[in-house]
């Protein structure tokens, strides 16, 4: 006759309910802010990118939970600062970056970077203004300057390199002169 062996639990060591009680977290996980994939997704970064920036210490996830550690508001803030600083100065270190982070604290730095051009479903996600549109030519010429000190120029290519600029009111005599020198250089008028 067979006998049915019982199922044995092993109970932890003491050690290992210590060491258990030690890693595990305390509190519940959060539920609002991104994963690093959503993450990853949004900034357009790759995941060892984000990793590389946690481990320097220029982002700080509020607390890590393996794969389920969820990134807040200031996490995305400061990784499309880095990104916008990065395209704005090649040479600039990380180092670096992580002293304009210090000076400028969590609300200048979301002030700086709402003045930047961003995509508009990033200012959407981060809660920003919509961006104006920017002002046309002849009104970001003439915004505070006092009327008749703006001067309207044609510009003419004549050759790589080489611009004939002709004012909108030039006389006569100076209109004929850059008709000819445009027949000479480009075999046709300037119109």
């Amino acid at each position: 006759m067979a006998e049915a062996k019982a199922h044995v639990v092993r109970k932890r060591s003491r050690w290992d309910r210590a060491r258990a009680k030690k890693t595990r977290p305390k509190t519940p996980a959060p539920k609002s802010g991104w994963v690093l994939a959503e993450l990853s997704r949004l900034t357009n970064l790759r995941p060892t990118t984000v990793r590389y920036y946690v481990a320097k210490r220029l982002i700080r996830p509020s607390e890590f939970r393996g794969t389920v550690t969820r990134y807040q508001r200031r996490e995305l803030i400061r990784l499309l600062s880095i990104r916008r600083i990065q395209s704005l100065e090649r040479t600039v270190t990380l180092k670096q970056i992580a002293q304009r982070f210090d000076e400028l604290g969590d609300a200048g730095l979301e002030a700086w970077l709402s003045k930047q051009a961003l995509a508009p479903h990033m200012r959407v996600v981060l809660g920003l203004p919509a961006e104006p549109a920017p002002p046309s030519a002849e009104t970001a010429l003439t915004a505070g300057l006092p009327s008749g000190a703006v001067e309207v120029w044609r510009r003419v290519a004549l050759l790589p390199g080489l611009d004939l600029m002709v004012r909108a009111d030039a006389s006569p005599v100076a209109l004929s002169a850059a008709q000819r020198i445009c027949v000479e250089f480009l075999g046709r008028s300037s119109d």
